[in-house]
């Protein structure tokens, strides 16, 4: 999966400025943005490791 940030740039801003109002369009769109929150915070929060609940939960719910 490539992920270009700008593509989503309005989705994740309207995420983190009114989150109960945000209109994020469809679960690709979600699942991309929680990607790239998640590595943000892999780079930036040392120790952190991987984070394995977006594939767990994915998991959980495909079945």
């Amino acid at each position: 999966m490539v992920l270009r940030l700008q593509e989503f740039e309005q989705y994740l801003d309207e995420l983190l400025q009114d989150p109960a109002h945000s209109t994020i369009p469809n679960g690709r769109v979600r699942r991309e943005l929680l990607s790239v929150i998640i590595r943000y915070y892999q780079l930036h929060v040392e120790r952190l490791g991987e984070v394995r609940s977006l594939a767990i939960l994915s998991e959980v719910l495909a079945e």
